[in-house]
């Protein structure tokens, strides 16, 4: 029987708690490659401390006093939520902010101010349009049925001059400010 320079790898593996195999395993990938001594034993130190310094994280098992700490864990997990939210929001706003770019690009959408000159101009053009109806239509319209032009005109002016004053009272539904979803 010869003398082992060092620690045998099912030693070091109780000592980690972990199988031998994960053992053999970063021996094999060159993890603990460094650790390994001529006659095939770890340099136990070494082997410590590749192990530690290579220690995947995310596999690591929580120790039983981590285990208690169960509030602080759930505290940075409702950070991280938070956080996650706050990434969520910025990106649907960018995500939004694009789509309305592409739109514009596709000029498939116009801008606000351009649809109000718009229908600002629409509406001018019917006012113009019904206020001049009755000098247009009203000698003929007299004629049709049999009264007399100048009354038939003057009464259909005072009536288009009244739903067109009730028309402009109401207000322009671009106006007022848009609501935003979920705006308090």
């Amino acid at each position: 029987m010869t003398n082992r320079q060092g620690i045998s790898v099912r030693a070091f593996a109780r000592q980690m708690k972990v199988g031998d195999n994960a053992v053999r395993s970063r021996i094999k990938n060159g993890r603990l490659a460094d650790a390994v001594l001529d006659d095939g034993s770890l340099d136990e130190d070494l082997a410590r401390t590749l192990w530690i310094t290579n220690a995947d994280l995310s596999r690591v098992r929580l120790r039983d006093k981590d285990k208690t700490d169960k509030s602080k864990l759930k505290r940075e997990a409702e950070d991280g939520k938070d956080e996650y939210d706050i990434k969520l929001k910025r990106m649907e706003i960018a995500l939004e902010t694009e789509q309305i770019n592409l739109e514009k690009l596709k000029n498939s959408t116009i801008d606000l101010d351009e649809a109000k000159r718009a229908v600002r101009t629409l509406m001018r053009m019917h006012r113009d349009t019904m206020l001049n109806f009755a000098n247009r239509h009203g000698p003929a319209i007299a004629a049709e049925i049999g009264v007399p032009a100048a009354a038939l005109v003057g009464l259909l002016e005072a009536r288009i001059r009244d739903a067109l004053n009730e028309g402009a009272d109401q207000p322009l539904p671009f106006d007022e400010p848009p609501e935003l979803d979920g705006a308090e």
